[in-house]
């Protein structure tokens, strides 16, 4: 009893010791919910301050809401989908593309035009606070 008990702990210690590290190929946890990127992208579209901006989930779907205007978001991988609560969802060929990215503390939504054009914003974990 007393081997398997001390193997168990050199197996745990084993497994904190390689979880711990500080490897080039360990992940990095997202920084952002899906949450902080539907009020950036609310944010970004209306130009409105983050911080008015209120977030609800129902099953898929994010609400936001701000002076009484809602939003709804779908995220789907990097892909943004936005629609006004009784709108249509801005999904057609003609609508501008709105697309995330995450490195490090910052999150940065990119709202393509079908003529080439790009628009950035960038917000940092401290914007979410």
């Amino acid at each position: 009893m007393r081997m398997i008990f001390t193997l168990l702990i050199i197996a745990l210690g084993f497994f904190l010791s390689c979880n711990t590290s500080s490897s080039p190929h360990t992940p990095q946890l997202p920084q952002f919910t899906v949450e902080d990127i539907a009020r950036a992208t609310v944010s970004s579209l209306f130009h409105k301050d983050i911080d008015s901006i209120e977030t609800n989930i129902i099953e898929d779907l994010i609400y936001t809401s701000y002076d009484q205007t809602v939003i709804k978001v779908k995220i789907d991988h990097e892909t943004i989908i936005w629609a006004t609560e009784t709108g249509r969802w801005r999904d057609h060929p003609l609508d501008s593309k709105i697309t995330w990215t995450e490195k490090k503390d910052t999150l940065t939504i990119i709202e393509s035009y079908s003529d080439g054009s790009t628009l950035k914003r960038k917000f940092s974990t401290n914007d979410f606070k």
